[in-house]
């Protein structure tokens, strides 16, 4: 197994390319248990120590009661591309397959989201726990799939043929160097 340290309160481990769990440091304000085992987005032990969180997940892997999906060809983790502090991409190949963003309207304590396709499929209280749900998510095949972005089709002659009809709705006379009304220029 291998840890990846993705800031000091925000560790990934893996099993070979698989993102079995994740281990998490809660600030609440009467937590007394602070280090959080995650799996798919879901708690599954806390305590008071890192090494603790650790052992348990090797425990549980090695004793297979870890709740992952059936072992299959795990694919490459998203990479995670920061927009702004507020905004950030999950790419695959380039290809962006969810978005995170902080949501200042939530009072609550789950201020970051998940987004697909403009949707809203997660929320956790870190940028980073929900990089590791959509890392997790996206290798057991489980997010919903992006959908490509399609560019607006505005190209100039459709531009021009709206205003040619509304000049023409108008009384008005579109020429090579102007619009005309009565062959006075407007």
């Amino acid at each position: 197994m291998a840890i990846k340290e993705i800031n000091p309160h925000h560790f990934e481990i893996f099993a070979g390319k698989q993102l079995i769990a994740y281990i998490s440091y809660d600030n609440g304000e009467f937590v007394t248990q602070p280090w959080v085992v995650m799996v798919n987005g879901n708690e599954i032990f806390r305590y008071t120590t890192f090494a603790r969180c650790h052992r348990f997940i090797q425990w549980h892997y090695k004793d297979g009661t870890l709740p992952l999906p059936a072992p299959a060809q795990f694919t490459e983790v998203p990479t995670i591309a920061e927009i702004s502090f507020y905004d950030q991409e999950a790419l695959v190949n380039g290809e962006l397959v969810a978005s995170i963003s902080f949501d200042d309207e939530n009072h609550e304590n789950l201020y970051w989201r998940v987004l697909v396709n403009n949707k809203e499929i997660f929320r956790d209280i870190t940028p980073e726990r929900c990089q590791s749900y959509i890392k997790q998510q996206y290798q057991q095949c489980t997010l919903p799939v992006q959908e490509p972005f399609e560019e607006p089709c505005t190209t100039g002659n459709e531009i021009m043929a709206q205003i040619a009809t509304e000049c023409e709705k108008q009384g008005l006379e579109l020429l090579d160097d102007g619009i005309y009304r009565d062959d006075a220029g407007l």
